[in-house]
């Protein structure tokens, strides 16, 4: 292992090996460590969003993740042991992503995947080797880890926190964690079910004083079974797994069958999140930022985003081509994330888990004859989509963004639309996946070439044809435009004509 590195990455969940993987994209001499003998074994997370799949597609694993995961077509209630009433999730969108579906695959696979992907690039992981502390040097930090009790010093330019809710890293740097602690005792199981449920569907069992869902997983009659226990359980000092299949059949109303489970847990759910997404040169990303209810499925998702986001930056900066500066806007963009995410996670738990009138009656009559009927509606599905998906998160307004076209805006996801290029329909994100030799993309049409004479941007023109015209008029573009896209596909300035002047001020003011 040598001694000095640019950045030290502290836990090798799915953040910490996606933020390895992006900042493999871009050259940067990393270290990532932790305490466990590899990957997790147990499936723990288990849904992957359409923003993650895009992300995942852009490092070329998309089709491994599709050939190996299950897409759920939709939602089954149940109440008193009967299926009372089942929506579709097929057909959201497929204008809006080529990921138009909601994916089960469990966070043991997403990081043997990303594992896999470090070392066919030659990037190993230091497994079985522990954070113990760091000290602050002038210029960077001086990191102490300990593999097999012999302790070694690493030095750091940058240091980041991807070692979970209960960070060491982070409560070394005193950054605090605001939040609480749910009541409730939360289960968790891995497990197969003899009952004639959906295979293929989310399973939502109502009850009036707790709910239980089930996920389907790849295996048949295999699911991913979580809920909340009632309160005789909750300072029950030991929880067994009899209690757990026992009450979960008691809710149900019915009996499942649970056999050949091969992961259970129970726990306290917290929903809590730090002041700062930083520390001068100390991030946190992931659950060692934030953790909430896994209501909605946006854990895992949102730390990946999180890894995203701060990769490419710590890069720019790092290789001279941005100005220190631009690390702040880690803390800009990601934080209103989080902090929207605790509310809406928040929400919805409370509604899946209080007993007052009001939400039992939306658990158990309200949403299960509701739901299905509002899912029918073309816009309030998209809508649902947009949401869950996490691709209508965007940076609008914020320090990076700037400029306005048509409906688009500076600081949204470039749309996902695909083109008619000498005579082939090619998606706009394989062009951009294809074009990654440089940290960003200036897309126009219908315009002169602007030449911008930076040798990070690459200057892509869109054909002028009559489908295409007709496919960006569709997304929000006007009939001519000037497009620049970040490192992770967000819109950094959008104009409808090419001012060099103002594109150059955009530029001077955070990059070289």
């Amino acid at each position: 292992m040598q001694t000095s590195y640019q950045v030290v990455i502290c836990g090798a969940g799915p953040t910490g090996l996606m933020l390895a993987a992006q900042l493999l994209r871009f050259g940067i001499d990393f270290l990532i460590v932790d305490k466990k003998a590899a990957p997790t074994t147990e499936s723990r997370a288990v849904v992957v969003q359409a923003k993650s799949m895009e992300i995942y597609d852009q490092l070329n694993l998309s089709n491994e993740i599709l050939s190996d995961a299950v897409k759920t077509d939709g939602l089954c209630f149940w109440r008193n042991g009967k299926k009372i009433s089942q929506a579709s999730f097929e057909n959201f969108g497929s204008d809006i992503t080529p990921f138009d579906f909601l994916l089960i695959y469990e966070q043991s696979k997403n990081e043997s995947l990303l594992y896999s992907y470090l070392q066919k690039n030659n990037q190993e992981v230091a497994w079985n080797t522990e954070f113990i502390s760091y000290e602050k040097m002038q210029e960077g930090f001086v990191v102490t880890v300990k593999n097999n009790d012999t302790e070694s010093q690493i030095k750091a330019q940058y240091l980041v926190a991807c070692d979970g809710g209960n960070s060491l890293l982070r409560q070394q740097s005193g950054m605090e964690f605001r939040g609480g602690t749910y009541e409730h005792v939360f289960y968790v199981a891995d497990t197969h079910i003899q009952a004639d449920i959906c295979d293929s569907k989310l399973n939502f069992f109502v009850a009036k004083d707790t709910f239980n869902l089930f996920f389907p997983m790849m295996g048949k009659k295999r699911f991913r079974a979580i809920g909340i226990l009632p309160k005789e359980y909750y300072h029950k000092e030991e929880i067994t797994y009899q209690d757990v299949s026992s009450q979960v059949d008691k809710d149900a109303g019915m009996d499942l069958g649970f056999y050949d489970t091969q992961w259970y847990s129970t726990y306290k759910l917290h929903h809590k999140k730090v002041k700062g997404f930083n520390v001068g040169n100390l991030f946190f990303c992931g659950d060692a930022a934030h953790v909430h209810s896994p209501a909605g499925g946006q854990g895992m998702n949102t730390g990946l985003q999180d890894a995203y986001n701060l990769a490419w930056k710590l890069a720019l900066v790092i290789n001279q081509k941005a100005k220190k500066k631009l690390l702040a806007t880690y803390h800009e963009e990601r934080n209103p994330v989080a902090e929207n995410l605790l509310k809406t996670t928040d929400r919805l738990f409370s509604l899946m888990s209080q007993n007052g009138w009001f939400n039992t009656l939306m658990r158990m009559y309200i949403a299960p004859n509701v739901a299905p009927t509002l899912l029918k509606i073309k816009a309030l599905r998209r809508r649902f989509f947009l949401l869950a998906s996490q691709i209508e998160i965007n940076y609008i307004g914020l320090t990076l963004a700037k400029g306005k076209c048509g409906k688009l805006k500076a600081g949204m996801r470039f749309p996902y639309f695909t083109l008619l290029i000498d005579g082939k329909n090619i998606s706009i994100f394989h062009i951009i996946r294809d074009s990654c030799e440089t940290t960003f993309l200036l897309f126009y049409y219908n315009i002169k070439r602007p030449e911008t004479n930076h040798n990070s941007i690459k200057e892509i023109e869109i054909e002028n044809n009559e489908i295409n015209k007709e496919v960006l008029q569709k997304v929000g573009f006007t009939n001519s435009f000037v497009c620049l896209i970040r490192p992770d596909n967000y819109i950094a300035y959008i104009s409808e004509s090419f001012d060099r002047s103002d594109f150059q001020e955009y530029i001077d003011k955070f990059f070289f």
